[in-house]
C-alpha cells in the first residue's frame, strides 16, 4: 500500500486511459451487493430472525462480510466505533468476484484522479486537511478523534488530506450525501478501480485503497441508476 505524501504537489489534470485491474482476492471474496425486492433488508444483532432488528440496508448497497454464510447468515464488517456485530441473511446478497475490473491507469498526480468507462466518470481529489474546520479530541494513548470519530486512513495522527468524491453517470451528476466521504483521508489516487457486472443497468462500485501504510483501508462505494447506494470501509487485513 502506497502512502500518501505529505508535500503539497502541482494541480494537473489526469485524465488516465482505464486498464485491467486486479483487485486482491481477500477483498473481492469480502464483497457483497445487496439485491432486496423490498427495497431493503433487515441488520440482525445475531444469525436469527428472531435476533433484534438493529438497521437496514438499501437494496444496490455494497457490504463487507467477515465470514462466509453459516446457517444462512454472514456477519458484517461495520465500520462504526462501536463494533457491534451486524447479521445479513446471505440470500440477500450477490458476490462480485466475477464482476470485471476497470482500473485508473498508474496515477502521477497523487493529488486528483480521474477514470472513466462506458459512461460512468469518478473524480477524486485530495484536499489538505484543515485542523481548524474540525472538533479535535485526543485518547490517553495520544491518538486523534476528528469530529468524534477515528479518521480512516491515519495510525494515531492527524490527517494530512481529505478526500473529495464526484461521480457521473450517462453525464448526468450523481448527488452525493455528506456521508458519502465522512471520515475518510489520504486517499491514494493510483488505486481507484471499477468493478462492473454484466447486466445492463446493473450496479457500479468504486473501489479504492487508502490510507497511511499502518492506517490503511478500504472504501467501496455503490451506484445504480444514476443513484449513490451507500458504501463499505473497512481494513483489508
Amino acid at each position: 500500500m502506497k502512502s500518501i505524501p505529505l508535500v503539497m504537489m502541482s494541480m494537473c489534470l489526469l485524465l488516465a486511459a482505464p486498464v485491467k485491474a486486479q483487485v486482491d482476492e481477500f477483498i473481492l471474496d469480502s464483497l457483497r451487493v445487496v439485491e432486496d425486492p423490498d427495497g431493503n433488508t433487515n441488520l440482525r444483532s445475531g444469525p436469527s430472525l428472531k435476533s433484534k432488528i438493529v438497521g437496514q440496508v438499501a437494496s444496490g448497497s455494497v457490504v463487507a462480510i467477515e465470514q462466509e454464510p453459516k446457517d444462512g447468515w454472514v456477519r458484517l464488517l461495520m465500520e462504526d466505533s462501536e463494533e457491534k456485530p451486524r447479521f445479513i441473511h446471505g440470500s440477500r446478497l450477490r458476490p462480485v468476484k466475477a464482476w470485471r475490473q476497470v482500473a485508473i491507469a498508474e496515477a502521477k498526480d497523487r493529488r486528483l484522479g480521474v477514470l472513466k468507462n462506458a459512461g460512468f466518470e469518478v473524480r477524486v481529489l485530495a484536499v489538505p486537511f484543515v485542523a481548524a474546520d474540525h472538533q479535535i479530541t485526543r485518547d490517553e494513548q495520544g491518538g486523534h478523534r476528528v469530529d468524534g470519530e477515528w479518521p480512516w486512513g491515519r495510525d494515531g495522527g492527524l490527517p494530512s488530506f481529505s478526500l473529495s468524491l464526484t461521480v457521473t453517470q450517462s453525464g448526468e451528476a450523481v448527488t452525493l450525501q455528506k456521508a458519502a466521504v465522512q471520515n475518510l483521508y489520504e486517499p491514494n489516487m493510483s488505486s481507484i478501480t471499477l468493478l462492473r457486472s454484466d447486466v445492463a443497468g446493473g450496479p457500479v462500485l468504486v473501489l479504492m485503497l487508502n490510507g497511511d501504510g499502518a492506517g490503511g483501508y478500504c472504501v467501496v462505494w455503490a451506484f445504480q441508476g444514476g443513484r449513490y447506494r451507500g458504501r463499505a470501509v473497512f481494513t483489508p487485513f
